[in-house]
């Protein structure tokens, strides 16, 4: 008996390492956080049905399954069954990867607080990296934010430039596991420096889903007024930043508005333009709603954008978009994907996949409502656990944001992160601890 709850221990000990390195993984490289989630899902899958555990009897799980099915059998009819098969069929991994979260979580104690000491550490490490290049042009491990992008702040992630992203899927766990030692004044100065590194990091859609989060928790939560403060201060120095720095003017501010309402110079006859995220962005949302229109059950197949996108019949009229014709063309947008999940999932999977998301979606709406009617009608708030992981679904499942490949998995990896934490708070051994 002994020896089986030390054999048992063993195995939560090491997948709970794993998940503690897994948002190091990803800064590291893409194949080592990938590895991380199919040892994760591969081992547990194995262990789950050799302990005979239950892990499976979740709700969440048997709707992915459905629509696991449902991928992996549109992708093999599809004009790249190799390519979209591949990208399906391994997607089942995820679940596997968010129900070992929530399974740790339970079974493991120590989890919360070992995940939170590591990686509270870990982003606030890579925080100052990125201020140090911000203000230096160069960070600690001699970047150049020269040799980057338009000057951006991309700090340990080199060109790749996700660190406003990867902070943002990361800081709201923190701040959510953080809340339960009752910590409020620590969050306060997390909260304020992440919000601040974000921004300088001129990854415009993190910092709106990151000014998303906080909006979230501002109104789920009873102690309203030390996140005030925290609001307040960190606009002030937003405000100085701006003032004093012209290169985050220029990005966030200036080219916000030009690519958001875009004035035709070719043709000044026709008025401004005002797009939904920018011309480029817009006619690839554009170019993928007509593959949803013209395949509208299931869709093109998934993760197949980059390759229907050549095909002229999902071209749109370049009147509105001189950048990528006269005014007379039919033009298109290529790149791996539409860079939104909804139209990406749209286009891809058609009404037979999009229904998950949606689905999800309105779950998730209503199950804030009901929160939200219980703190006004019965001034019952939920926990600050429960208050920061909501905000942190609520920046996945926003709508109107550009977004990473749904079905790549360095934006997966982010992406499903969040969701075994907060699958856990639905669990009824966990009521107390949340």
């Amino acid at each position: 008996m002994i020896s089986r709850l030390k054999q048992n221990n063993t195995v939560i000990n090491f997948f709970s390492v794993l998940i503690y390195l897994f948002p190091l993984s990803i800064i590291i490289g893409n194949f080592y956080s990938n590895l991380i989630v199919t040892a994760c899902s591969l081992f547990f899958f194995i262990y789950s049905i050799i302990k005979k555990k239950e892990n499976f009897n979740d709700i969440f799980f048997k709707i992915f399954l459905v629509f696991w099915i449902l991928i992996v059998a549109r992708s093999l009819f599809t004009s790249e069954i190799l390519f979209s098969f591949k990208s399906s069929f391994f997607f089942i991994r995820y679940a596997l990867f968010c129900l070992l979260i929530k399974f740790l979580i339970i079974n493991n104690k120590y989890f919360l607080k070992n995940f939170f000491n590591i990686n509270v550490v870990l982003v606030t490490f890579i925080s100052i990296d990125a201020l140090i290049q911000f203000y230096f042009g160069k960070n600690l491990f001699g970047t150049l934010s020269s040799q980057i992008e338009n000057n951006r702040i991309s700090g340990v992630f080199g060109k790749e430039l996700i660190l406003g992203s990867f902070i943002t899927k990361v800081a709201f766990i923190l701040f959510a596991i953080n809340s339960i030692k009752k910590n409020n004044y620590y969050n306060f100065f997390l909260i304020i420096f992440f919000f601040l590194i974000v921004f300088i990091t001129g990854e415009r859609a993190s910092f709106f889903l990151f000014t998303i989060g906080i909006f979230y928790s501002f109104i789920y939560l009873k102690d309203k007024k030390i996140y005030l403060y925290s609001l307040i201060a960190a606009l002030i120095v937003l405000t100085v930043i701006i003032i004093s720095k012209d290169s985050v003017k220029k990005r966030m501010i200036l080219q916000t508005y030009n690519q958001l309402y875009y004035e035709n110079n070719i043709n000044n006859n026709q008025p401004k333009k005002l797009f939904l995220f920018s011309e480029g962005h817009q006619v690839l949302i554009l170019n993928s709603l007509n593959m949803f229109y013209q395949n509208p059950i299931i869709g093109i197949g998934p993760n197949l954008y980059r390759f229907e996108c050549e095909n002229k019949k999902y071209f749109i009229s370049g009147k509105y978009y001189p950048n990528f014709g006269s005014g007379k063309d039919l033009i298109n947008h290529c790149n791996t994907h539409p860079h939104n999940y909804y139209v990406q999932i749209l286009s891809e999977t058609g009404v037979m996949g999009a229904l998950f998301i949606f689905f999800a979606l309105i779950k998730f709406i209503i199950y804030s409502i009901k929160n939200l009617l219980s703190q006004i009608k019965k001034a019952k708030f939920i926990s600050q656990y429960k208050v920061f992981i909501s905000a942190a679904i609520t920046i996945n499942l926003w709508p109107l944001i550009t977004t990473g490949n749904f079905f790549g998995s360095s934006a997966a990896n982010l992406f499903w992160l969040p969701v075994g934490f907060f699958l856990a708070t639905f669990d009824s051994s966990q009521k107390k601890n949340f």
